[in-house]
């Protein structure tokens, strides 16, 4: 259970309030016997009162609110309890059903391989051998999941537009090509006559209107959870940079770091006085979650309500950016990883050479353009058959080039 602070009513020594566990954990016993009780004694309407604190509180812990939970200001709601247990932060007993239950360590769904190995020697694991962190060696496992196997679908799945989360092999082939079927023959056999509709858009980074900035931002996770970095860019209506920073924050998932790639930009535009700015993306889920059509996970609520604050200060529409407009910011990001750390670039001269093709890459604009038609026969890579396709390119002055695919 995690209480975020918002009135400052949880218990200071034993409410797990700044998501470390409970303070009494952390102190000495002198300090859990002091008087004050609610964590309001530490939140003020200026926010966090750093020197009280730090009679009362290890450093480390000071540093870790101070680095991810400011600015927090003192209000008049009480603290809010999340669910750590389930991604919405709501309580529900199956999830603690699934903590406390018995689980068979037998997996009926093993492939015989690793388990037939075991069966002759017990001393021989069924675990995945092809893996860094072993694990069982199940279809969905050695198909989906597995190291060697995510990297294929990763690499493949935006071209053919296989978006969805891939969990489970049987339920994922069903329901992208509407197999009724639930036996592996009758499957493959559906599988060898499925044409799949295939489209592609070639994406670039468009520019901000005259007079406005826009703010690429991206968060990298290394594991997911994992060491974690989070940057972002900002340029001008003509692709020009103003200036990119990069932190290094602590281990998180994805969606978190690119919630607080947000955070750091708003924060930034505030701390320079920019106040009218468009901010990109490659985030959907944080999109919806800012513009109140999904609801707030529990590990991103304070910074959700963090940057629904500072956005009340500056003009800032979030929008959503493909990936492949969001390189530049993608590649910051990565460059905090590289030995960099920490840092701020603030003219052109000072990004390396492979952020400046980027950048140069997404400043090219339309100029003129000549289109041809061919027609090619398309294989689909989910299937055995071919379609024809028609495939049109436009060529632009400065080597952009535009795909679109239709079928015949």
């Amino acid at each position: 259970m995690w209480w975020e602070p918002r009135g400052g009513t949880s218990t200071i020594w034993y409410d797990n309030w700044f998501n470390l566990g409970p303070l009494y954990l952390h102190v000495s016993e002198e300090q859990t016997c002091h008087t004050m009780k609610d964590v309001c004694k530490f939140l003020t309407e200026e926010g966090w009162d750093y020197p009280a604190m730090r009679d009362f509180v290890p450093k480390y812990v000071v540093e870790h609110i101070h680095s991810n939970m400011h600015p927090i200001y003192l209000s008049n709601q009480s603290d809010k309890a999340w669910w750590t247990k389930t991604n919405s932060g709501k309580f529900f007993v199956k999830s603690v059903w699934e903590l406390l239950r018995y689980k068979n360590e037998r997996n009926e769904d093993m492939i015989p391989v690793a388990s037939l190995m075991h069966r002759w020697n017990p001393d021989y694991s069924w675990d995945c051998r092809c893996c860094i962190i072993p694990e069982e060696e199940t279809i969905d496992h050695l198909f989906l999941t597995e190291e060697f196997a995510t990297r294929i679908w990763n690499y493949f799945s935006s071209a053919t537009g296989i978006m969805d989360p891939m969990l489970n092999l049987k339920q994922f082939i069903r329901f992208r090509v509407n197999c009724g079927s639930s036996s592996w023959h009758l499957i493959l056999s559906e599988l060898e006559h499925h044409m799949h509709n295939i489209s592609f858009r070639i994406v670039r980074c468009e520019p901000s209107p005259p007079n406005l900035l826009k703010c690429n931002t991206d968060g990298e996770s290394k594991g997911n959870p994992g060491p974690s970095s989070v940057a972002f860019c900002i340029r001008d209506h003509s692709g020009n940079l103003v200036v990119a920073k990069g932190y290094i924050i602590q281990d998180t998932t994805n969606i978190v770091d690119e919630a607080r790639a947000i955070r750091e930009s708003l924060s930034f535009c505030i701390e320079h006085g920019i106040d009218n700015i468009i901010i990109e993306t490659d985030s959907l889920a944080m999109v919806h979650i800012l513009e109140g059509e999904w609801e707030v996970p529990w590990n991103v609520a304070l910074e959700v309500s963090i940057i629904r604050r500072l956005r009340s200060d500056i003009s800032a529409r979030v929008k959503p950016s493909f990936r492949e407009g969001n390189t530049l910011a993608d590649f910051f990001a990565n460059l905090v990883f590289s030995f960099a750390g920490d840092f701020q670039i603030q003219n052109f001269q000072e990004i390396p050479s492979a952020g400046k093709k980027l950048l140069n890459l997404d400043k090219y604009v339309e100029i003129g353009a000549s289109v041809f038609k061919m027609a090619a026969p398309w294989k689909s890579p989910l299937c055995g058959g071919a379609q024809e396709v028609i495939v049109s390119f436009s060529i632009y002055t400065g080597g952009t080039l535009t795909i679109s695919v239709e079928d015949e």
